[in-house]
């Protein structure tokens, strides 16, 4: 049955009522949702909603983490005829409000954590002259089983078990309203409708990716388009179960898979980057016996899988796979590029790796590599219904040395910006016309930024981009200038801009001129150092700069005031080249010499020490900006530490 809007999803659900749906896996044992258990409840709290005054395409914000009652709370949004609003779960204060006024929402789904937040909020929340000087009206997803202690808007207290009807849902409803980030300015609301997220969850669903009996893990936060409709919407539509993790660790992800038997895990490259990185730093503490033969294992079986198309490291890497989740086999990666090398190791470890290209704006895939015809060196093909053609760019930023194909294909038409019409792209963006009228071009076709092309067979190639949108390797969008806003008003920084290396967001710094005069180098690194990480808290976690240089000499900008990104990145390598030998570590006192003296700490502070080598590092190294590390690096790193030492 093809679905034309989410309530054709519910239906399946109660179709197929025995089998798991939603599986909650945390420190105390898995949370099991039958899909007839999730169906009944989301028709029933759908029903709690609309006699609780939720009329039709009203936005409701959902502000939770990954649990099973997140899923209840925005498909039972959608089958009231209600708009879901996602925010993610490290929003700030300001931003929350501004969306919250800009799209109209008064009542937030939500959890304890967020109730002081949510309640703190003050200043008007609703649209132009109906503004509402009042904090939204919060209903709780806690798993109170009573919900004794969340008082009369608990979830479990809404539910309405009574034969009233919901009402219709046509294709042409929105159903999801999407904000991109930013820290000022307008914010830009994507609204997506039931047709345009069914149009690719039907496109998954004929390439038979899962079935009934896959278990699909989701260690990607929920308000993303990408996790929500490759990974929930079309797991669920397929007959699958969706485990949804405690958190991204390397032990939570880890028991996860080994506890719900995942067969396939939705990811995004950094996941996949710090999951090689831990496999090969694991076999690189081995000696070099076990180094060299799993050097020569794995080119043997990646020259097989490219040669001949056999995936023989299942057989090769059993241990590995034992390991690591002994049913998994299917690594889908998204948000972002995966780099050719990582897609091919894993290719040769014996997983299958699925990649595509889209934007929350397409709901969110334009392109995808389908199975036994994946070309990893792409971005895949349209998927149905999906037109692209090519804008050509007459002055594009060259493309950096990182966004290069690693093998060039055959091409037969010239690179340029691509724009794509189909039935999952959007129709506008919210409460925003002049962004709007941008974004489209005379006759319908959607702007995506990018610079791509497609080879002789079809496959559409990344080649850069043309706005200056950053988008890290964990899938999350940065708008440098706002974030430059933010560390660039301060009184050591007179200049800063913001750029990307090696999938992170770091920074160059021209600082005041009265803060170089001012004591050595050292000195002045180490107050701007303690002044980025000051303004650090006051961004979400992934606009903060991981790394940052000091510069001399104005930055390079164009006749119209305009910084020449594209030369940003030598610029930063040079600066760093030439910052000379870092800094010595304080001296221990003789308490933490002690300490990391000590049989617990001894060992593994040593292998910390060789593992940031040559980096010297100390108790007061900050895993920001002295060791550059992301929240996948912490899953990495943690993974390996449970691994060599039995330290969860």
């Amino acid at each position: 049955m093809v679905l034309t809007s989410l309530g054709d999803l519910i239906d399946r659900l109660e179709d197929q009522a025995c089998g798991p749906a939603v599986i909650g896996h945390g420190p105390r044992g898995a949370e099991v949702w039958s899909r007839g258990e999730l169906a009944s409840r989301v028709r029933a709290l759908a029903r709690g909603l609309r006699r609780g005054g939720l009329s039709e395409g009203e936005v409701v914000g959902l502000l939770a983490p990954n649990r099973p009652q997140w899923v209840l709370a925005f498909l039972a949004i959608v089958s009231a005829g209600g708009i879901a609003l996602p925010f993610t779960e490290q929003i700030t204060a300001p931003e929350l409000k501004r969306i919250l006024r800009h799209s109209g929402c008064r009542r937030i789904c939500t959890t304890r954590p967020f109730v002081p937040i949510l309640e703190g909020l003050t200043g008007s929340t609703g649209p132009g002259p109906e503004e509402v000087p009042s904090a939204p009206t919060l209903i709780r997803l806690d798993d109170d089983r009573d919900g004794a202690d969340a008082g009369p808007n608990h979830w479990r207290r809404l539910l309405d078990d009574t034969p009233a009807v919901l009402p219709a849902i046509e294709p042409d409803q929105l159903a999801v309203l999407a904000y991109t980030s930013g820290t000022t300015g307008t914010p830009k609301g994507v609204p997506l409708s039931h047709a345009n997220l069914t149009a690719n969850i039907n496109s998954l669903l004929r390439e038979r990716l899962a079935g009934p009996d896959d278990r699909a893990l989701l260690p990607l936060p929920l308000h993303h388009a990408y996790p929500l409709t490759v990974g929930l919407l079309t797991g669920l539509a397929s007959g699958a179960a969706v485990v949804l993790p405690s958190g991204i660790s390397g032990p939570e992800i880890s028991h996860a898979l080994a506890d719900c038997r995942c067969t396939i895990m939705v990811g995004v490259p950094r996941l996949y980057e710090a999951m090689v990185n831990g496999i090969e730093s694991r076999v690189n503490g081995r000696g070099g016996a076990i180094r060299g033969g799993y050097r020569r294992l794995l080119a043997l079986s990646i020259a097989l899988r490219r040669r001949f198309g056999w995936r023989l490291g299942r057989r090769l890497f059993w241990p590995l796979h034992r390991r690591v989740g002994p049913e998994l086999r299917l690594l889908a990666s998204g948000g972002a590029k995966l780099e050719p090398e990582i897609a091919w190791k894993l290719e040769g470890l014996g997983w299958e790796v699925l990649t595509g290209y889209g934007l929350t704006e397409t709901a969110p895939i334009l392109t995808f590599n389908p199975p036994g015809r994946a070309r990893l060196d792409s971005a895949g093909l349209p998927v149905e219904g999906v037109e692209l053609r090519f804008e050509p760019q007459a002055e594009a930023e060259p493309e950096s040395a990182s966004e290069r194909p690693n093998e060039e294909p055959a091409r037969n038409q010239p690179a340029g910006e691509i724009q794509a019409r189909g039935p999952n792209v959007f129709r506008g963006y919210w409460r925003n016309p002049e962004a709007t009228r941008d974004a489209f071009t005379a006759d319908g076709f959607f702007r995506t930024g990018d610079l791509g092309q497609l080879d002789a067979d079809g496959y559409l190639h990344i080649v850069g981009r043309s706005k200056e949108l950053i988008v890290l390797a964990g899938g999350k969008k940065v708008f440098p200038e706002e974030v430059e806003a933010v560390y660039a008003d301060s009184p050591l920084i007179h200049e800063l801009a913001v750029l990307e290396q090696s999938g992170r967001l770091v920074g160059l710094v021209l600082p005041e001129l009265e803060a170089l005069r001012a004591g050595g180098e050292e000195e002045l690194r180490r107050r701007l150092r303690a002044e980025i990480e000051e303004r650090s808290r006051r961004l979400p976690s992934w606009q903060r700069l991981s790394d940052f240089a000091i510069v001399k000499e104005a930055l390079s900008r164009t006749q119209i005031g305009k910084l020449r990104r594209h030369e940003l990145g030598s610029l930063f390598e040079r600066a760093k080249a030439g910052a000379g030998a870092p800094a010595a570590p304080p001296e221990l006192s003789a308490r933490d010499r002690a300490l990391l003296d000590s049989a617990e700490l001894g060992e593994v502070w040593r292998w910390l020490q060789e593992r940031f080598a040559p980096r010297a590092i100390s108790l007061d190294s900050s895993p920001q900006l002295d060791l550059g590390l992301d929240s996948f690096d912490w899953m990495s790193l943690t993974m390996e530490l449970g691994e060599r030492f039995g330290a969860q």
